[in-house]
């Protein structure tokens, strides 16, 4: 969690909103504390990936949403798969491919969307928690 949240403050932005008063510097996000509170209703270690996963890109997208990050999925997903390896595929929707890449340091190794979520319509999976 340390890294990947040291990462988005990284490439954090000015955020600026008049009406609400709020005027956070990029400079500033390295000062300022995060308070985190995640709950899962899903079961751990079910074999797919659930908690850490889902937990860490919806963690890293909403740190670069709050510290207004321009940076697309791809770069995304490098920094949640620091968090959680399968938290890179978790960036997209649809059918993703986890890529290995070739860098030592692992920082090209991304997700990439295969086909959007829309691709296939009439594809339903039902898990049954017994």
């Amino acid at each position: 969690i340390q890294s990947c949240l040291r990462e988005i403050r990284k490439l954090a932005d000015d955020v600026e909103d008049e009406k609400k008063g709020i005027r956070i510097r990029k400079d500033d996000w390295q000062k300022l504390h995060v308070h985190i509170a995640s709950y899962n209703n899903f079961p751990t270690a079910a074999g797919l990936a659930s908690s850490s996963a889902a937990g860490l890109a919806c963690f890293v997208f909403t740190l670069a949403k709050l510290m207004n990050v321009k940076e697309d999925c791809g770069k995304l997903s490098s920094i949640a798969r620091q968090g959680s390896g399968s938290a890179c595929r978790s960036m997209y929707g649809g059918f993703v491919k986890w890529t290995m890449g070739k860098d030592a340091c692992g920082s090209d190794s991304i997700a990439v969307q295969l086909a959007s979520e829309s691709h296939w319509n009439d594809l339903v999976i039902i898990i049954a928690v017994v």
